[in-house]
């Protein structure tokens, strides 16, 4: 191809010009060019927001440890309030992804009982975010985009936190799925395979509760994971790793209560075995 061109140019040298057949030719070749280049280029972004996101995840999984560590193995609270289903001041983090004068509030990030150990609010954030979410503002405003496994920390009846009472989310997980209060709790699954943070959807991102049902005759998302980091999510686990997740059917920003379908029961199930079994 570098030889055409050079040619290209001797011969101009003799002729005294281009013809148009042959600056056609350069053009198309510089176009084509291009265009790997900045295929190329949107490939190793894609690719250094996902490394990024996954990294985001580790260190709050890091902070999430360290507190168990400070509290006498008592893992931090993840509670929703009563009055507007928002996660309270003293949970893990606070507020509602979904409320106007919340979702651009980095003092929901602040208040939060995980901040003292980290004090970054770009670590609850995917660098991934595009779009205007569904509150209405853009995507890359909102303060979170991550949510904690709701069986981590989850209230238990007669919990009431600092800003009043809490939701009973009992019934997400049911009896066979109680409440994990303790990193020595974590047994089924295993600290490896059990699941704390996830990159949830721009859609389904509220409190900072994750739910989504064990039940193997679900048909439904309650939350859901994202897709933006190329048709997969960030997500972290107890033992302290966090990776990235290909999933086989979930390829947008599902909604709440979004029927699963065929090809996304294998995403389903791998989820749930995260949760609990």
């Amino acid at each position: 191809m570098s030889f055409s061109i050079q040619k290209l140019f001797l011969n101009r040298s003799q002729r005294g010009g281009f013809t148009l057949i042959e600056l056609l030719v350069v053009i198309g070749i510089i176009a084509i060019l291009a265009a790997l280049l900045l295929s190329a280029l949107a490939k190793a972004k894609a690719a250094s927001q996902t490394a990024s996101c996954v990294n985001n995840l580790r260190q709050l999984t890091l902070c999430w440890d360290m507190y168990a560590n400070d509290n006498s193995d008592q893992l931090v609270a993840n509670w929703i309030r009563v009055t507007d289903y928002a996660s309270p001041s003293d949970s893990w983090v606070s507020g509602n992804m979904k409320i106007p004068d919340q979702a651009t509030n980095v003092a929901c990030v602040r208040n939060g009982r995980l901040f003292v150990y980290h004090q970054s609010p770009a670590i609850y954030q995917c660098p991934s975010l595009t779009g205007i979410a569904p509150v209405g503002v853009p995507a890359e405003a909102l303060v979170r985009s991550v949510s904690m496994n709701g069986r981590m920390g989850e209230a238990l009846p007669g919990d009431i936190s600092v800003d009043g009472a809490v939701e009973d989310t009992s019934w997400v997980f049911g009896n066979d799925y109680p409440p994990i209060r303790k990193l020595s709790d974590i047994k089924s699954p295993p600290p490896v395979e059990a699941l704390v943070f996830v990159d949830e959807s721009l859609n389904t991102v509220d409190d900072g509760f994750f739910a989504i049902q064990p039940d193997p005759d679900a048909t439904k998302w309650q939350n859901s994971p994202t897709a933006r980091h190329s048709r997969g999510a960030a997500l972290s686990f107890a033992d302290g790793h966090a990776e990235r997740w290909s999933w086989r059917g979930i390829d947008s920003e599902e909604g709440p209560d979004t029927p699963v379908t065929k090809d996304q029961a294998d995403d389903l199930a791998r989820m749930q075995r995260a949760v609990g079994r």
